[in-house]
Formats: structure tokens, sequence, C-alpha cells
């Protein structure tokens, strides 16, 4: 009896054990730490990256991030910028976007997620109460955000209020990535640190529903193909010019991101 109960107590331990969180707060000094139309530099006794005009991004290569809390503070000195937060980047062209704008403050959009395929942001696909939300951002002023990703969502926490502004699905795939600031527009960023979950997230999306007979839920694409001479009737249909097809099914709102999908060159 005293073994099976000793047997039990190491289970439990072990359990609690992968568990653990690791927290890393992130050296804006480190030569890992990536600037890209950004700098390092000191503003208001803070270490911060600043982003000084135009777009800029800074991020840590290397941090293999899929699941975790991010809490940074940021800072808008001018009126108008697009300041947020990027993570599971997998490259530069493709990564998970929160963004805030203190110039639409207590306002519908004033957090939006931003999904970046390809290079392209997709704001004007991911738009309205799912994926923009209503919260207080201020000018000329440190605010705090937090943002808890777990498996395919994430919840959007401001000031260390512990009820969420925003909770989204996001759009890309499953995957590891580097984290990291960004801002359209001057902005400040400090105290950026990330809490890992150790624990395997097992996750698996969910099946989608598209029931509704008046939308076309299913389409056939092809691969990318040159058709810059305009000649699309034919060649179109011709398995020598193009040899794949895919069947795509739209997500649940219908919309089919063809930014995603890499074939643009179908429809230029």
């Amino acid at each position: 009896m005293r073994k099976t109960r000793l047997f039990l107590l190491l289970t439990t331990i072990s359990s609690i054990c992968l568990a653990q969180k690791e927290t890393i707060r992130i050296d804006f000094k480190s030569k890992d730490w990536k600037t890209i139309g950004s700098e390092t530099t000191e503003f208001d006794s803070k270490v911060t990256t600043f982003i000084p005009e135009g777009t800029g991004i800074a991020y840590l290569d290397g941090l293999d991030f899929q699941n975790g809390t991010i809490e940074c503070d940021l800072y808008s000195p001018s009126d108008k910028a697009y300041l947020g937060i990027v993570f599971r980047i997998t490259s530069l062209s493709n990564f998970e976007y929160i963004y805030f704008q203190p110039h639409t403050s207590g306002k519908w959009d004033a957090v939006q997620y931003d999904p970046i395929f390809n290079t392209s942001a997709t704001w004007q696909l991911y738009n309205g109460t799912a994926y923009q939300a209503v919260a207080s951002i201020p000018t000329r002023e440190w605010f705090h955000v937090k943002i808890q990703v777990v498996g395919d969502s994430a919840k959007v926490y401001l000031d260390n209020i512990p009820k969420q502004v925003m909770s989204v699905k996001l759009k890309h795939d499953y995957a590891s990535g580097n984290i990291g600031v960004c801002s359209y527009h001057p902005a400040y960023f400090a105290n950026l640190n990330v809490t890992k979950l150790d624990t395997v997230v097992s996750f698996k999306p969910e099946p989608k529903t598209t029931n509704n007979n008046t939308y076309i839920s299913n389409w056939l694409l092809s691969e990318p193909y040159n058709n810059y001479n305009f000649t699309i009737e034919k060649p179109f249909l011709n398995d020598s010019i193009v040899g794949k097809w895919q069947i795509i099914n739209t997500e649940e709102n219908y919309l089919m991101n063809l930014i995603f999908r890499e074939i643009l060159l179908l429809i230029t």
C-alpha cells in the first residue's frame, strides 16, 4: 500500500514539473535583438526599442515561442500610430501581429489583430468584432500590454486589468517562432518579457462548418503560373501548364485568403 502511494505522489510531482514556466526578459542590447527600421535607445529612464518613422520591427532571433504570455510597455509619442506585438514569427514575411491605435482610443477598432501573410497586411479581410476591439489607448503615456497565446487563440489584456479586451482566433498555422515589436509611425517599447509554457499543448483545429447553401464554400485552385500575355481561357485548362490543383475550403465566414495560398499570379 505504501509503495502505491509513493508511486502516485511521484507521478503528481512529475506533472507539476512539466507545467512549470520559463520567463525570459528580453535584452534590447543583445546581439540577438535584431532591429529593422528601429533602434535601441534610452527614453524616460528606460532602455527602449524606438521606431522613429515609417514602419519598423525588432525581434529576438532564435527564440522558439509557441504558447505562453508576452508582456510589454508601449508608448506612442505621436497622435497617430499602429504600435504592437508580433509573435510566432516564422519569417519576416509571415507572423501574427496585434497592434493598438491611440488615434482611435475608445472606438471599436482601437485594438486590431492583423495576421501578416507573405508581407501583406490582412486587416481588410479580418475585421469586425472577431478581430477588433474597443479599448482606451493613450498618447504620450506608457501603457502595459499582456497577450496570452495558447493553441489557435490569443487573449489581450491592458494595464494589468484582469478582464480581457479581446480574444481572437489566430489565422496562421500552429507554429513556433520569434517574438518582437512593430509599429507604423513612431513608437517606444520597454520591458518586453516572455513566459513560455514548457508543457506541450496538443492542438487540433476544429472542423469548419460551412453549410450555408447561399455561398460557395469549396473551391478548386491551380498552382501559380506565368500568364503575362493574358491568354487565360484555354491555357487555364491545360494540364501541361497548370499541373497541380488544390481543393480549398473557405473559412467560417466564407472568406478565402488568397494571400495565404500564394496564388496571386492567377488574379493579377
